[in-house]
Formats: C-alpha cells, sequence, structure tokens
C-alpha cells in the first residue's frame, strides 16, 4: 500500500515556502510515501466560487521547488486538473514523477486521460460520477496504462457509498484507492485492500496522524494476509492451561508392562506427565488400567522390581 499526502499548490500553503521542512514533515509522519501535488490553470477556478487561487506560474515555481529539494525516499505524483496545467508538466522529467493523479474533472475528459497514459506512469484516476460508458471510456483512453481506480469521498459523504464503490471494483480485480479525509473511511479502504490512500495536507499535519499512519499500515498488511494467522485472545485463554502430557495409545490393563508404543502425546488442559518422561516409564509396570487418551502419573505405576 502507497500512502500519500494531496497538496494543492493553487491555494495558500504555507508549508510551500519551506519545501526542506515540507518533505520533512512528510516524512515524520509514519513512513508517508510521498505527495500527490494538484496543479489548476486560471480557466478551472471559475467553476469554484470563492476559490483563492494563486497564479498559475506561481504554482509551477511551487512545483520545481519541490522537484529540486525532494528526497530520494520520497514520491512525487502530479495531479493536474485541466489541459492547462498537463501541459505544464509535461516537461518534468518523467523519472522524476511516480505517478499522474487525475481528479474528477480531468479523468472524465478522454483526451486528458490519453496525454497522461502517454507519459509511461502509473495513473491515478478518479471514477467518481462516472456511469458505465464514461467507465468504459476511462478504461479505454488509459489504453493498458497501469492504472488505479480511485475514488474521492466528498466531505459529508456517507461512508456506505464509498465501501460499496471500493468493493465493487475489487471484486471486478482493478487496483483501487481512495482520496478522503476520514480516519474511518481511509481505514476501511485499506481493509478492502486498497492500494492508494491520499489524505489532505491539512489533516495529516495539523493533527496527530502519526498513528493513525501506522495503523493504516498495519491494516494493509492484515488485508494481504502477510505473516502468520494472529492468535485471538480467546485461543490465548485457552493455550495458557494446555500442555502436553504422556496418555495411554491404547486401553492398557494392570500389570501389564509399558512400551514406548503405547504412550503418544497429547495438548490436554489436565496434569500429566511431560514428554520427556517417556524414558522413565518405559518399562515400568501398572498399578491400574488406563483407557486410551487418560494421561499417565506416577501414582499409575508400580515400583521397579528391584524394589518389591
Amino acid at each position: 500500500m502507497k500512502l500519500y499526502v494531496g497538496v494543492s499548490l493553487f491555494e495558500h500553503e504555507d508549508d510551500l515556502k519551506a519545501p526542506e521542512d515540507f518533505w520533512g514533515k512528510c516524512f515524520a509522519f509514519g513512513r508517508v510515501d510521498g505527495i500527490v501535488a494538484g496543479l489548476r490553470g486560471a480557466g478551472a477556478s471559475a467553476s469554484v466560487p470563492g476559490l483563492e487561487q494563486i497564479a498559475f506560474k506561481v504554482q509551477c515555481e511551487r512545483l520545481q521547488r519541490l522537484l529540486d529539494s525532494r528526497p530520494p525516499t520520497l514520491s512525487l505524483i502530479l495531479g493536474p486538473h485541466d489541459e492547462a496545467a498537463l501541459e505544464a508538466v509535461a516537461g518534468i522529467p518523467k523519472q522524476a514523477v511516480e505517478a499522474v493523479w487525475l481528479p474528477p474533472a480531468s479523468s472524465h475528459q478522454p483526451d486528458l486521460v490519453r496525454t497522461a497514459a502517454g507519459w509511461g506512469v502509473p495513473v491515478l484516476a478518479a471514477v467518481n460520477g462516472l456511469g458505465p460508458r464514461g467507465f468504459e471510456a476511462l478504461l479505454k483512453a488509459c489504453d493498458g496504462a497501469q492504472t488505479t481506480l480511485c475514488y474521492l469521498a466528498a466531505e459529508g459523504e456517507a461512508i456506505s457509498s464509498m465501501l460499496m464503490q471500493l468493493a465493487w471494483l475489487r471484486a471486478q480485480k482493478y487496483p483501487v484507492g481512495l482520496v478522503a479525509n476520514d480516519k474511518v473511511e481511509l481505514q476501511s479502504a485499506a481493509a478492502l485492500g486498497a492500494e492508494v490512500l491520499v489524505p489532505s495536507r491539512a489533516r495529516v499535519f495539523k493533527e496527530d496522524w502519526q498513528g493513525v499512519v501506522v495503523r493504516l499500515r498495519r491494516i494493509a498488511e492484515a488485508a494481504r494476509g502477510d505473516g502468520p494467522r494472529p492468535i485471538t485472545r480467546e485461543e490465548m485463554d485457552g493455550l495458557r492451561d494446555e500442555v502436553p502430557v504422556l496418555v495411554a495409545a491404547r486401553r492398557l490393563e494392570p500389570g501389564e508392562a509399558i512400551v514406548k508404543a503405547d504412550v503418544a502425546v497429547r495438548i490436554l488442559r489436565r496434569r500429566g506427565l511431560a514428554p520427556f518422561m517417556l524414558e522413565a516409564i518405559a518399562g515400568r509396570k501398572l498399578r491400574y488400567g488406563l483407557d486410551p487418551g487418560e494421561p499417565f502419573s506416577f501414582g499409575f505405576l508400580k515400583e521397579p522390581e528391584s524394589h518389591d
């Protein structure tokens, strides 16, 4: 699972004034893998009332500063919201970019999708609001590019809608991701096997998210089935009083001499002789009979012949 921080280059971002400090924060928050840097052209702000947009030239300068200061351990994912933004980043060296994130505005435009897919890097494409035809058009425009289908959760949206979207996509064997700020939604997506999670910078940097980040990675590991099967508390309680003991492998009659083939090891909650005592009882005669599975104890054994 990859965990990225979403950053809007087109809004006032105080953290971006010092890119080195910004990357340092990314690295500090529980192994965040990098950022999704959103770019928006001048024309796109008209459809977002009240948006306080930074000039497009300044956005590109911010993007370049992030690229110049990017540590080798962290990744940059470009998020062009429109054609102008996609054209502006077309000259960036492709080895500096891990993927292209296409939010709903651009993922619904086949021409932009084809351009992004032509970069030769993975594409993260939002599927919000795509009906069957739009969904098919998106997949066709990706044309074989490695594509993760992401759901962008709206503020206040019912979590069931997000879960149904991701569960359906996973059932169709598509790689899926989630862009959201709600901790419960992110944890649910990790449990569903989402390969990409993107909370916003505002949440990650202004809240104590380090524990959340660690939890998300643990949930993702559990969803993949990595490692041995976990033991529940109930199982631990059951194992607490269970020990391996020597038991009769068959019905043994009084007076019989014990041979090793007549002895088995079972895990029981009853006290008995430990397995390492097998040599000590082999050859001894029984004072009383034993049923199959009944544990041995020295009380069942006669004293050695030399003591009679």
